[in-house]
Formats: C-alpha cells, structure tokens, sequence
C-alpha cells in the first residue's frame, strides 16, 4: 500500500527529494584508469607508417634512401611511433602492427597514460559514477562503522571488482565517464570480489553491502536530469553533497514513485479536488486546475503561486517522497487572484525597484494589490507602495 499526505514544504516544481533514504552504495578511491590522448601526427610520421606497411619492414638504411635524412632521425622517429603503436620495433627494424596505418591515415592515433578517479556503484539502481572531485568528503561524513547493510543483487553474485568495472567502462554506462578512457588500467594486485571494500560483513555465505542514510534529490529542470546525494556528516555537522550526474537508475526509480501520485485516493491538502483532476506536466511537477471559488478560498493558505508540497510513502517503507502541486486558472477570476499573487512575487524578487514596477502592474484594484500583500505578511511592500502618500508633504 502506498500512503500520500500533506506535506510542510515542498521541493521546486521539477525536482523530486526523498529526505531520508538508506541507500545501498559501494565504492572505490583512486582506482586507475587508462586514457588515450589524441596526438598529431607529422606528414613524416604518417610516410614513415605507410613505408613500413608497403615494405613489412624499414631500418634506418632505407629510410636514409628515401629521405635522405639520417639514422638519428629515423631512431627518434621509429620510437615515437612505437609509443604510439602504430609501428613494431626490434634491433632497429620498423615492422607493421594490426589498424597502424588506418589509424595513422585517419588521424586517430593517441597516446595513453594513467589516471585516477573515485567510482560509487549503486548496486540496487545499476548506476556507476565517476565521481568529479572525489569521495574523500563523503568518506569522512561516514560512521566509521555503517551500520545498515544490504544484500548484494543476485545478478552481482560472483563478480570481481576489476571484471566488473571492466565490462561497464567497456559498454560505455558509467556516468560521468571522461570521454578518453579506455577502460581500467592493468593491475598487478590480485582482483578482489565486488564487494570485498565492505569489509568482513561482505564475505560470505550471504554477501552485504553497506547501507548509507542521506538525502537524494533529482533535478529535473536540468538537461540531462540530475542527481545530487546529501550524507548527514557524522562529525561536523551539516552535510556532505555528493553529485551523481544523470544516474539513470535512481532517476527512474524516483520517477515511478512520483507517477504513484495518480493513483491517490484523495488528494491530500484540497477537500474539492482528487487525483483525477491532476495533470502531470513531467517528474516532480504537477497541477491542478482551480475555479475563482477555490482560489479565494485557498488565499487563506498563502500565496496561490507557491507549490503545495505531497509526501508519497511506499510500502514496504523503500522511499518517502516529495513533489509538488501547482495551481493553475481555470476561469478569469482565478486567473485574476493568480497574476496578483505572481506580481507580488515580482516585487519580492525585485525590492529596489517596487515603485517602477508599479506601472506594470496587471489590471486592478491598487487597493487589493496592498491588501494581499499585507495579508501575506510583506509589510514593507505595502509601506514603499503608500510612500508617496504618507510622505507628500515632504
């Protein structure tokens, strides 16, 4: 069964927030990775590939034959080459390698090197993210013992961490993967299971992962969508943001929890509306539409512009969500009390410039405008609007 109430805050139209979600994780700090820079090459680089290929071999005779540059060169040459694969070389002999001279005619030639970047795997969302900036703050918000766990997915029964990492970089579905990787670079340490980094409560017979508590919000209103993970520090207070980029799993798996608000009974926080009068304009963004007696009768709430706020509670308890309901006009009268509230939210944004906005007020009632504005409780824009009448003696 899946529970919807009222909630006391609302996220921004476009974003959904689960507040409180334990979140199974894995991960691994300054894992090495191989990159390929792309490299430019000579019209010489690209002559000296195509003799070898003709020929099946060249020293650095024939190449004086037929450039008439020396053996020094053609040694410098040859090894630049052969760092770069695209030539064999031994005892002096240039030899050809497999795609050297297709490559070296397309101009994809490239020079690899070794970097690091800390990986977070979400097992139960089948999201894997290179972490921009790294995971030593989120390292450090930890317990130093977690004390939530949960199972490893059946599917990741087996795995190693290197064959595992392999395979994904491989297909290309790691998030925030930097376009010049190639994949995990060789090592030499023996390949660890999976979930080895949880610790002894990792080994078998039944393998777990740690379980963390934290916040996670997906921003919609961004192209692609994107995560951000908050992990209360344990130790100085506040949080710790962790961004997930476009994690597609966790994405979806909120999205379909928020598609759950359809299905409500009754919609929690209006007495005239159900869930059959919502529309979905997109995840995280709803809206309902409102007669001139509905809107005047929700004045009393606050501002008609200011999204209402619905917790969505699955069963088992696996998330608590947050979205939000905006309002939106179904005839003049509500269109009237909407556009006032919306112009008082102008001024808010704008509180130098109160007075000359005035003159592109919507049509109405000056008098009523105040009125609201007082009712709301922003004083200070009824006092700027009565200046010049309180002060036109001056």
């Amino acid at each position: 069964m899946t529970r919807f109430r009222q909630a006391g805050s609302s996220p921004d139209p476009g974003t959904l927030r689960a507040p409180r979600v334990l979140l199974p994780v894995l991960w691994w700090r300054d894992v090495s990775l191989t990159v390929a820079e792309p490299v430019e090459l000579s019209p010489l680089d690209v002559f000296l590939v195509e003799a070898v290929t003709l020929r099946g071999r060249l020293d650095a005779e024939d190449f004086h034959t037929y450039t008439g540059l020396p053996a020094r060169v053609f040694g410098g040459l040859a090894r630049r080459l052969w760092n770069l694969d695209l030539v064999n070389l031994s005892d002096g002999v240039a030899t050809p390698v497999q795609d050297g001279h297709r490559r070296a005619a397309e101009g994809t030639a490239a020079k690899t090197s070794t970097i690091t970047k800390d990986l977070l795997f979400l097992p139960h969302t089948d999201d894997l993210v290179v972490v921009d900036g790294g995971l030593g703050d989120f390292e450090r918000a930890l317990p130093r013992r977690v004390g939530a766990q949960a199972s490893l997915p059946e599917r990741l029964a087996g795995q190693t961490r290197d064959a595992f990492l392999g395979q994904r970089f491989a297909a290309g579905t790691v998030v925030n993967m930097p376009p010049q990787v190639r994949g995990v670079a060789p090592d030499s340490a023996t390949d660890e299971p999976l979930h080895a980094m949880a610790g002894a409560e990792g080994r078998f017979p039944i393998p777990l992962v740690p379980a963390i508590e934290c916040t996670v919000t997906v921003d919609h209103r961004a192209d692609p969508a994107r995560v951000m993970l908050d992990v209360l520090s344990k130790g100085k207070g506040g949080s710790v943001a962790v961004n997930l980029g476009p994690a597609r799993g966790i994405i979806a798996d909120l999205d379909e929890v928020d598609a759950l608000l359809s299905t409500a009974p009754q919609l929690p926080g209006f007495t005239t509306h159900t869930s059959g009068d919502l529309r979905r304009e997109g995840p995280g963004r709803w809206s309902i539409p409102i007669t001139g007696r509905d809107a005047e009768a929700l004045t009393a709430k606050g501002s008609l512009t200011r999204p209402a706020g619905i917790e969505i509670r699955t069963e088992p308890d696996r998330v608590r969500l947050l979205t939000c309901v905006e309002l939106r006009a179904a005839d003049p009268v509500a269109e009237r009390l909407l556009t006032r509230d919306a112009f008082i939210d102008t001024l808010l944004a704008n509180p130098d410039n109160v007075v000359p906005l005035m003159n592109r007020r919507p049509p109405g009632d000056e008098v009523g405008l105040r009125r609201r504005a007082w009712d709301l409780g922003h004083y200070w824009i009824v006092h700027a609007l009565r200046e010049h009448e309180d002060f036109a003696y001056a």
